[in-house]
């Protein structure tokens, strides 16, 4: 740890505690494709996921967020077998990196984000939860993992920070169920 860092933390009350948040990868096993989500306001994909509130569980978290996000019900959850990825605001701001609004209004409370990756069956869409998360992916839809992938590619200028986990995981569970 840098002096400066030292420093910082003791002297200007940086949060140590890091927010767990949730993202689930779901599986359409009839179409060989993933359920993703389209945001409204600016067209790119991403999946599921979000913040565990400190009352909830994890799968009770992967549960919601499909709910809330994308109205998909799911079932045969598993955590997935890849590290946690965290996210250090701090660390970020002191790299030289532009913090968001989001994390600015976040950083206040936390130190950053980590994030645990999860694997589910879809099972149906459920409209009546959709769009009961402020940042609702209001687009549900089925797409092939390759196109996913080069989605993502795209994407990764945006929100840089978890775009390179994402495609890794994407293309994992391309060879192991040898989907596109």
């Amino acid at each position: 740890m840098s002096i400066i860092k030292h420093f910082f933390e003791n002297n200007f009350n940086v949060p140590t505690k890091f927010r767990s948040r949730v993202e689930v990868y779901i599986l359409n096993h009839e179409q060989k494709k993933l359920v993703v989500g389209r945001w409204v306001d600016n067209e790119f994909i991403d999946v599921p996921g979000g913040g565990i509130d400190e009352f909830k569980n994890m799968l009770d978290a992967v549960k919601q967020e499909t709910l809330e996000e994308l109205g998909v019900e799911i079932k045969n959850i598993s955590k997935l077998d890849v590290q946690p990825y965290k996210l250090d605001w701090y660390e970020k701001q002191e790299e030289g990196k532009e913090l968001d609004q989001f994390e600015k209004e976040k950083m206040k409370k936390y130190r950053g984000l980590i994030t645990h990756f999860y694997l589910a069956d879809f099972v149906k869409f459920n409209n009546k939860i959709l769009g009961r998360d402020a940042g609702s992916m209001m687009n549900p839809e089925f797409m092939k993992i390759k196109d996913i992938i080069q989605c993502f590619l795209r994407q990764q200028n945006h929100t840089e920070w978890i775009y390179n986990k994402r495609i890794e995981i994407l293309r994992n569970l391309r060879e192991k169920l040898n989907w596109e």
